[in-house]
C-alpha cells in the first residue's frame, strides 16, 4: 500500500506497510526524492507498528471527543452520513 499526497503539483508517498517504509518527496514536479523523518516525530512513536497505530487512534478519539478539530480521521458524523448513502 502506498499513501500519496499530491499538492499543487508536489506530493509525497510512504512505500511499505503501515508507512514504515522509506519517505519521498517530490516538489514542483521534480524526481522523487528520499528523505528521513525528522528525529521529533520518530521519538515520540510507539516502536511496535500495531501499538502505534492504536496509540494514534486513541489520540484522535479523545481529540474528536473533546472537540479540539484536529483529527484527521472520519468522525461518527461522517459514518452517518456515509451510511445514509449507501442505505439509499
Amino acid at each position: 500500500m502506498k499513501l500519496r499526497a499530491l499538492i499543487l503539483g508536489s506530493g509525497f508517498y510512504i512505500q511499505g506497510h503501515y508507512a514504515k517504509g522509506p519517505l519521498y518527496l517530490s516538489r514542483k514536479r521534480e524526481p522523487w526524492k528520499q528523505i528521513s523523518l525528522p528525529e521529533r516525530i520518530t521519538a515520540v512513536l510507539p516502536k511496535d507498528d500495531t501499538q502505534r497505530n492504536w496509540t494514534e487512534l486513541a489520540r484522535e478519539v479523545v481529540s474528536d471527543i473533546l472537540e479540539e478539530g484536529n483529527s484527521s480521521y472520519q468522525t461518527f458524523k461522517d459514518g452517518w452520513i456515509y451510511q445514509e448513502i449507501i442505505l439509499q
